[in-house]
């Protein structure tokens, strides 16, 4: 295979941002709903704008990939206990309560 080479998803780039919000708001303005003076005010801000959705953008995924790390790694500790307490003997009724409260504190321990 060759040399992949890596783009930038187009929701971080500014360049999309500011025709998103410039878009929006000559559509407020074509309906009516902001007169040109305001429209003329929000595209001043517009690089405040793009700041802010970039920012809550950035955020997002950073909650997305904790939130799947740990789950994760919750997965990789549930799979572990559940293969040593297979690997210890015949699977009762106490084994599988045990392994299920063992789950618990695995999940409390890990944050979940």
């Amino acid at each position: 295979m060759g040399n992949v080479i890596k783009t930038t998803s187009v929701f971080k780039k500014p360049e999309f941002w500011a025709s998103v919000v410039t878009s929006v708001s000559g559509l407020l303005l074509a309906f009516g709903i902001i007169t040109p003076d305001q429209a003329k005010g929000v595209n001043e801000y517009v690089p405040n704008i793009i700041g802010a959705l970039l920012s809550l953008l950035s955020t997002m995924k950073f909650i997305g990939a904790q939130t799947t790390a740990k789950i994760e790694v919750f997965r990789a500790m549930c799979t572990m206990q559940i293969e040593r307490n297979a690997n210890g003997g015949n699977p009762t009724a106490q084994g599988v309560s045990s392994t299920e409260d063992e789950i618990g504190r695995l999940a409390k321990a890990s944050g979940l």
